[in-house]
This record gives structure tokens, sequence and C-alpha cells, in this order.
């Protein structure tokens, strides 16, 4: 019976669990654990086959610290708003982003996850994002 683990990959860092186990409970455990995944946000996690191939490959959201989510809503000019994200390292874009208003968190075509920091204009309700 083949097993597997699980890995992580950032920039910085790699890691594994040192799992070997099937590829299904690997499957849950990635499902189950995502307080776990929030450690390498913007990287990969992937199931590895015990002879060293890489049978499935995910990226992982980059995510907002909820400590600047809360700084972003308590700020309420919005030039101010966009100074506050790119000072942590966020791009921020006009994007459409529909119904829902401000602070909505959507995740689009592509695997893009954008975060609405302003109110919505026009038909689409274009807005300023932060783009993660």
């Amino acid at each position: 019976m083949k097993t597997y683990d699980v890995h992580f990959n950032t920039s910085d860092v790699s890691a594994n669990k040192g799992f070997n186990i099937s590829m299904t409970d690997c499957l849950k455990w990635i499902k189950n654990e995502s307080g776990y995944l929030n450690d390498y946000a913007g990287g990969t996690v992937s199931i590895v086959r015990s002879d060293g191939v890489t049978v499935w490959e995910r990226p992982i959201p980059k995510i907002i610290p909820a400590s600047l989510i809360g700084e972003i809503q308590a700020t309420h000019g919005i030039y101010q708003r966009i100074a506050l994200c790119e000072r942590n390292g966020y791009k921020v874009e006009v994007r459409p982003m529909g119904t829902g208003g401000v602070f909505q968190c959507k995740r689009v075509r592509g695997g893009e996850i954008r975060y609405q920091i302003s109110a919505g204009w026009g038909r689409y309700n274009y807005a300023y994002c932060v783009i993660l």
C-alpha cells in the first residue's frame, strides 16, 4: 500500500508533517487543519507519495491578519485605508466586486481573493480592494 505525507512550501521555508497515511486521510487533514495552514499563507500545500512524487498541490491563500482588518475598519478615510494596506505589504487595486458592500471578501475565478475596503460605484460595484 502506498502512503502519503503533507508538505508545505513558502519562499522562506519548507516543512512536512511526517505522515505515512492514505491520500484520503491527507486530504481530510488538510481540510480540517486550516488554522495550521495559515502559517504557510502565500505558499503551497501538497501531498507527496512515499517515493517522493507530488500527487496533489494547491496554493494557500494569503490572509489579512485580524488585527489589520480591525485597523482598516477603524480608519474612515479611503486614502488612509489604502496607505495602511500598502504599508503592510498588500496590493490595493480597483476591481469589480458586485453586491456585498464594504469589508466583503470574495474569491473570483482564477483563485484571486479580494477584500473590499471602500464603497463601490457603477454597474458592477467597482471598489478599492486588497488583492490577496
